[in-house]
């Protein structure tokens, strides 16, 4: 692979890894848009630790995922009582307060331009090995392990009565409340795992791309994670994983005419409301049935 299907698959592994987290608050009837904000915390927290403090960016790395959580775990506490369209608004105000606090706040934080950060400190083990970041190939490699983790907690939160919890909430809270369930804790506990997983995921991206500007963590990029969730589906955690690979190429596609890529995602959330609002994942057992469909025909010819 050159470098260029390198960056391409590191791209799509943070969208899978935000697409899935996202998920995990989605499930249970929330509709939230200020995801990407939240990768910024931890993008920023990360950059000015190693640029200020002198951190090595492995120390910084779970220090912003901890501002990152404490942030998760107060915003959730104040407005996860809320519900439909007052805890979206909600959201999107958070996600601007955010953008608004960048820009307009202290000169260390860069403004709309923005600061620059250094690559992932290299693992050194004299006589053994030396890892360098710089190489594009070894941050796939953390990238991948790090989204891989997310898949395999997100999947086994599903299999266990805490993901079906989590699914009830969303179909009928007050008959949880009834039986005894305290839904503002899930609702509180999922919110900053999430954000956690966000921060970590935005600690990785300021040191990939070696600076971090308020644009890359605006609503636009909430939205999307939330689009890569209702295109793929949101039934299973293989959803998010189709959708944010699938429409990560279709950016790839769409460069040369990236200024109408809103409009084209939109249309295809429209499309696949109307026409497939289980999203891809809901395709695997028609495509299975007819290709054995096919199978059994060629045995018997």
């Amino acid at each position: 692979m050159n470098m260029h299907q390198i960056g391409l698959l590191i791209l799509m592994l943070v969208n899978v890894g935000m697409a899935v987290s996202v998920r995990m608050v989605l499930v249970t009837g929330q509709f939230h848009v200020c995801h990407a904000a939240f990768m910024g915390i931890g993008a920023y927290t990360s950059a000015l630790l190693v640029n200020y403090v002198k951190l090595s960016f492995w120390l910084a790395l779970p220090a912003s995922a901890g501002i990152t959580a404490l942030s998760g775990l107060i915003i959730g506490y104040i407005t996860l009582r809320l519900k439909g369209l007052y805890f979206f608004f909600v959201t999107f105000c958070l996600a601007e307060v955010f953008r608004l606090g960048i820009v307009n706040g202290p000169k260390i934080l860069g403004g709309f331009t923005g600061i620059s950060t250094s690559p992932v400190s290299p693992i050194i083990i004299p006589g053994l090995l030396t890892i360098d970041f710089t190489s594009r190939i070894y941050s796939y490699y953390f990238i991948f392990f790090v989204t891989a983790l997310v898949v395999v907690v997100a999947h086994r939160i599903d299999s266990t009565r805490y993901g079906n919890i989590l699914k009830g909430i969303a179909q009928n809270d007050a008959l949880l409340e009834s039986l005894g369930v305290d839904i503002a804790h899930y609702k509180i506990l999922v919110f900053t795992v999430t954000c956690t997983i966000a921060g970590v995921i935005g600690s990785f991206w300021a040191h990939y791309f070696l600076v971090v500007a308020v644009d890359d963590y605006n609503t636009w990029k909430s939205i999307y994670f939330v689009v890569y969730n209702q295109v793929g589906g949101l039934g299973s955690v293989a959803g998010p994983i189709l959708g944010a690979i699938s429409l990560t190429v279709l950016h790839e596609l769409l460069r040369p005419t990236i200024q109408f890529e809103p409009i084209i995602f939109g249309a295809i959330l429209v499309g696949f409301i109307i026409l497939l609002p289980g999203g891809l994942s809901t395709l695997k057992q028609p495509i299975l049935s007819l290709a054995k469909e096919v199978f059994i025909k060629r045995k018997r010819s």
